[in-house]
């Protein structure tokens, strides 16, 4: 709700200011790295399908804020268990910058992203239980113009600060670290 309200003010606060406003809604999917766990023939997590929405002001002709928000199925996998899953829900603020020719317009940025986990179930080994915390966050992607209103977007999100899965077992608490990357594709109407 916190989200849909933030989208909905930043979209009247740009009609004020007569700036460029587009709104988002995307299928998003992704993958974990990971970096280290205590036994790492047994844990994992992985990344599922979700949707994204997001609105993007555009400050100039080059220069853009883009908030999004969305939410991703994931599964903890545990050998010789059954699989447990659970919600990530990626919100992200970022400056990017775009490059404009007549169909492709191709745009970076970086900003902070906030991720949230819910959902989460014991499972037959243990617990997973993924803290909620903030990240930097960089994107790049392209727009292609469909019509004067419509865009096809693809986009891509990683976000470089680890997150840590902790995994409550009989024998102890594991660790597993691992960085998020997340891969979308929608439309973007232009008002």
């Amino acid at each position: 709700m916190k989200t849909i309200a933030a989208l909905l003010l930043l979209f009247a606060t740009s009609s004020l200011f007569a700036a460029d406003v587009e709104i988002s809604a995307s299928a998003l999917t992704g993958t974990n790295h990971h970096f280290a766990t205590l036994t790492p023939s047994e844990w994992r997590l992985q990344a599922g399908v979700g949707v994204s929405v997001g609105a993007h002001w555009f400050a100039t002709k080059h220069v853009s804020f883009d908030l999004e928000s969305g939410v991703e199925q994931q599964r903890a996998l545990v050998v010789g268990n059954r699989v447990e899953r659970f919600r990530s829900l990626p919100m992200s603020l970022m400056l990017q910058v775009h490059e404009s020719s007549r169909s492709l317009m191709p745009y970076a940025g970086a900003g902070i992203s906030y991720l949230l986990y819910r959902g989460v179930t014991t499972i037959t080994a243990g617990q997973p239980a993924q803290p909620d915390h903030p990240a930097i966050v960089v994107g790049a992607g392209t727009d292609y113009v469909l019509s004067t209103r419509w865009k096809l977007n693809f986009d891509m999100k990683y976000g470089p600060a680890r997150s840590t899965a902790e995994v409550n077992r009989a024998g102890g608490v594991e660790k597993i670290d691992f960085h998020q990357l997340y891969v979308s594709t929608g439309l973007k109407y232009h008002f």
